[in-house]
């Protein structure tokens, strides 16, 4: 569990990398924006997955209170090196989408400028 967390956490700067040579970051508020998307996209996901874990744990204990049950879960199936993985790829794409559109936007404004 260590080493895929590890691995997922490296990702970050590759991921960033990927992202600036798509849109061509030009600011340093932009590459800013774009780790900060990512962390951020990673962290909601991995919230979520809590979440979910929350409310499984939940109905379970409320099928049948009068028995006191105790749930348990092997750590394998938490799943949460998973959930971090989609939620970074979810913020690249989310800034890929953000920096790519500003621009094309950039791009139509000096052709209009230059006719």
């Amino acid at each position: 569990m260590n080493a895929k967390f590890a691995l997922i956490m490296g990702i970050i700067p590759l991921l960033y990398l990927i992202i600036r040579k798509i849109t061509k970051l030009k600011f340093n508020y932009q590459s800013l924006i774009s780790i900060t998307l990512i962390i951020l996209s990673g962290t909601l996901t991995w919230q979520f997955r809590i979440f979910q874990l929350n409310n499984q744990f939940d109905t379970s204990t409320k099928l049948n209170p009068a028995n006191q049950l105790k749930t348990q879960i092997n750590l394998r199936e938490l799943n949460f090196e998973l959930y971090i993985f989609i939620g970074f790829i979810i913020g690249t794409f989310a800034s890929i989408l953000i920096f790519k559109n500003n621009r094309i936007k950039k791009l139509k404004l000096n052709k209009k400028e230059t006719e």
